[in-house]
């Protein structure tokens, strides 16, 4: 048994001898200490407990301050720190971006863990988000959808200057 506390108030403020039996018992035997040793089962790294709040500090999750990084089922990393329950993380909740998206190539809006909606462009009923291979996957198609953008943007320049005669702010030739 643990006792994490001030066992002096204890001792003396309690109504009864149980805290003073206690304290006398646990000094007598030697096991009284300034400091509370916890070991990460999975790191194996060690936390020196001094005050309560070290809990929160050293051990946020119950486990240690290592991330846990395990691969969720989704694909991305787990971001809490060591965690001493749900080991196979069945009922973590991935809160980060969702790595789905559609056959227009649009990602999902959505975090990962929440269910993903038709696709802005569902006018057929069968366009809906769907895993992709491989996380680099997104990033690349995301970059080709800026160039695109970009160069609308820029057609669209040309066109508002040929029209109008007033070439935009940010139109580079």
């Amino acid at each position: 048994m643990f006792v994490i506390g001030n066992i002096e108030y204890l001792a003396t403020a309690a109504s009864t001898s149980l805290w003073s039996n206690i304290k006398e018992t646990v000094k007598s035997e030697g096991n009284f200490s300034e400091f509370l040793t916890t070991k990460c089962q999975k790191h194996n790294t060690e936390q020196i407990i001094k005050h309560w709040k070290d809990f929160e500090i050293k051990c946020p999750e119950g486990g240690c301050q290592v991330r846990c990084d395990e691969m969720l089922e989704c694909g991305h990393k787990c971001a809490l720190f060591c965690h001493g329950y749900d080991m196979e993380h069945f009922n973590i909740k991935c809160e980060q971006p969702c790595l789905k998206i559609c056959c227009h190539k649009i990602p999902c809006k959505k975090l990962c863990h929440e269910e993903c909606d038709p696709c802005e462009f569902n006018e057929d009923g069968n366009c809906y988000y769907k895993p992709l291979e491989n996380v680099d996957s997104i990033e690349s198609i995301l970059n080709e959808e800026a160039k695109v953008a970009a160069e609308e943007y820029s057609r669209n320049a040309e066109i508002s200057f040929l029209l109008d005669g007033e070439r935009p702010k940010f139109y580079k030739k």
